[in-house]
């Protein structure tokens, strides 16, 4: 008698678990079904519906914004003409040329009509005044447009001085290599304009006219006076090179036929 009593004891609190477990999911249903159809959830789903019909998905997968931008740069002969607005356009049209929905043909046809109609000169790449900001309003704070994640306007405007500071040395890099080629240039025109050598510096040919170089003689400079050496003034030009060193003012260039 006892075993029995147990048993229907047991039994009744396994009953009644389940009948609380099946009202708890019941209650659960009603409350979600409540919160679905309520107005306020109503309100809220129309909010971010019309948040996701804004939106313009890119066509950049994984290769993102930057990497899309430098692809322009290859491919384009001015680096500096692929602006935020070129980059954004060409994210959001397909392989074929069309855009990605209706709104991004909007706003593609009203940044095409901006680039028209405003001048070169009058193009401003600041982030907050540029083509883009016209087309697409305004940029959220702590973040730019079709500059990649993680993009500020702190960060843009450090890296703008980066590139300043880069382009500026290597204009001066060309400036320098241009000065180089130019002395290079200069030099190997004074090399021509004098008699060619057949053996080195100090060889005369043998078909100078001997006549026409006056004959002189050379003598010991250092405190003796001693004769030398006779011999023929080849060159007395200050631009005439002995041994690549320019002859320089009263100086000659001496034939040696005698040493003493």
């Amino acid at each position: 008698m006892h075993i029995c009593l147990n048993f229907r004891a047991k039994a009744s609190k396994y009953s009644l678990d389940i009948m609380l477990e099946k009202a708890w999911v019941h209650l659960s249903r009603f409350i979600f079904v409540k919160q679905k159809t309520s107005e306020e959830f109503k309100l809220l789903s129309d909010q971010y519906r019309e948040r996701r019909r804004k939106q313009i998905p890119h066509t950049c997968s994984r290769k993102g914004m930057v990497r899309l931008a430098e692809d322009l740069k290859k491919e384009s002969s001015d680096p500096s003409d692929v602006t935020r607005l070129k980059v954004w356009v060409k994210s959001r049209t397909k392989k074929d040329g069309t855009a990605v929905n209706t709104n991004a043909a909007e706003k593609i046809k009203k940044a095409y009509e901006l680039v028209e109609a405003e001048t070169p000169s009058a193009t401003s790449t600041n982030p907050k005044e540029d083509l883009l900001t016209k087309v697409l309003g305004p940029d959220n704070p702590g973040r730019l447009r079709a500059m990649g994640r993680g993009m500020s306007m702190s960060r843009y405007t450090c890296f703008q001085m980066n590139n300043k500071y880069m382009t500026e040395m290597q204009q001066n890099q060309v400036h320098l290599q241009q000065q180089v080629q130019d002395l290079q240039e200069t030099l190997a025109r004074m090399r021509n304009q004098r008699p060619e050598a057949e053996v080195g510096e100090n060889y005369a040919p043998r078909s100078v006219n001997k006549k026409a170089q006056l004959k002189c003689i050379l003598y010991d400079w250092s405190g003796s006076d001693a004769k030398v050496a006779e011999g023929r003034i080849l060159s007395s030009d200050p631009k005439d090179f002995i041994n690549e060193i320019p002859l320089g003012p009263n100086s000659f260039k001496v034939l040696v036929e005698n040493a003493n």
